[in-house]
């Protein structure tokens, strides 16, 4: 053999060796550095303001079902909530996009003029990816599909520069990853699994360290009364979209919404939904108002909760409130029912419902006649909010139902 062509085949070889390698990369570290990226790009913003109509889709429930089977869910009827909000009639974002082939990351301007995405990288074709509940703008975590013109490929926005018109006139600049289909990454999914059993594992600890009491058991912590896995789904629960939930039964899209939640929390660690408010003025993870967090830190004054303002957006404290109000509210139904309700199956339910809710309507609920007191409990409330909040709690205490 020409060892001049052996070389030439061996060198060959090597090259389309190399191009059949795939890249290997951390979604993290490119997260971080996409972030380092957009902190000094300058976006502009018009001074005149808009005022805009938002109309997202609610699902019905019944207040019938402990679980609804898959496929069934995508018959659920929805409701349509409308809100308004102010924001600038024109203004620019950034955005950082991965060739997920490569690794490569490059900042892409857009404009939001009134409603419309006007796209001005001739390079890429940027569309909003519409949520279950028709929802399509989402401030910072707006949901972008980017394809190249080039090679057709999908880009990941991992990242993005957002402006916030506050109710002030001032303007807030974020620095976020938002969510998209392409974001649904495993490496995320287990990151964000690990940031939220730690914070839940590390309040369950503090409690204990602190010596802070059971209301249920005065004898023992509360660290010790309080399921981990309770804290854990709860934040799961809140964050997760009814609408989107339904949709994932009926196979009506893809990701798991519940470990979407876990994917941002990964991509922005103690960012993340840190300023989620809900329109009964709940905030954080784990959603409090502000009344039922005072209550907590009246009724345990060692457990260190502090202002509302300043730390219910903090993951870790907001655990620990958590862990604070399944005790009281275990406690209030023993109060009223005894210690038989500490056997009763639908405990877990019970607390959940009333960590939404309220434990004075659950007691109300559990007070009427009947069998079924999530009828009850749907009649007292005059809103499905707390019935799809224990359908998707019922999902995730029944892990068999997610295959």
């Amino acid at each position: 053999m020409n060892p001049k062509r052996s070389l030439a085949a061996m060198l060959c070889l090597f090259v389309l060796s190399l191009n059949a390698q795939t890249i290997s990369y951390n979604w993290l570290d490119k997260i971080g550095l996409a972030k380092e990226m957009l902190r000094t790009v300058k976006l502009e913003h018009s001074k005149k303001t808009v005022t805009y109509t938002k109309k997202i889709r609610i699902p019905k429930a019944k207040g019938k079902s402990k679980s609804l089977p898959r496929r069934q869910a995508g018959k659920q009827k929805s409701r349509i909530i409308v809100s308004k909000f102010t924001d600038y009639a024109w203004k620019e974002a950034a955005l950082v996009v991965m060739d997920a082939d490569n690794g490569n990351l490059e900042i892409a301007k857009i404009k939001k003029d009134e409603q419309r995405l006007v796209n001005t990288n001739p390079k890429f074709d940027i569309s909003i990816e519409e949520r279950s509940s028709g929802l399509t703008w989402n401030g910072k975590n707006t949901a972008f599909t980017v394809i190249s013109n080039e090679s057709n490929s999908i880009y990941t926005v991992i990242a993005n520069k957002w402006l916030e018109r506050l109710a002030d006139g001032r303007v807030k600049e974020h620095v976020y990853a938002p969510f998209s289909n392409s974001l649904y990454q495993q490496e995320l999914i287990a990151s964000g699994e690990a940031h939220l059993k730690d914070d839940v594992r590390l309040a369950l600890g503090q409690l204990g360290v602190w010596g802070v009491g059971s209301l249920v058991f005065p004898k023992v912590t509360l660290a010790s009364v309080v399921p981990a896995d309770y804290l854990y789904n709860i934040a799961l629960n809140e964050q997760t979209d009814p609408q989107e939930f339904y949709a994932f039964l009926a196979d009506d899209i893809k990701f798991d919404p519940f470990k979407r939640v876990l994917v941002l929390l990964a991509a922005n660690g103690e960012e993340a939904y840190a300023e989620t408010k809900s329109n009964a003025d709940a905030l954080g993870l784990h959603q409090f108002t502000e009344p039922t967090w005072n209550l907590m830190r009246k009724t345990y004054p060692d457990a260190k909760l502090f202002s509302f303002r300043s730390n219910a957006g903090n993951h870790l404290v907001s655990s620990r409130a958590t862990a604070l109000l399944y005790d009281y509210n275990l406690a209030e139904l023993v109060r009223i029912f005894g210690d038989k309700i500490l056997r009763d199956a639908n405990l877990t339910p019970y607390i959940a419902a009333a960590h939404n809710c309220g434990v004075s309507r659950v007691i109300k609920a559990l007070k009427k006649p009947g069998k079924n007191w999530r009828v009850a409990l749907r009649k007292l409330g005059k809103t499905d909010e707390t019935i799809l909040f224990l359908e998707k709690m019922d999902y995730l205490l029944k892990p068999q139902l997610n295959q």
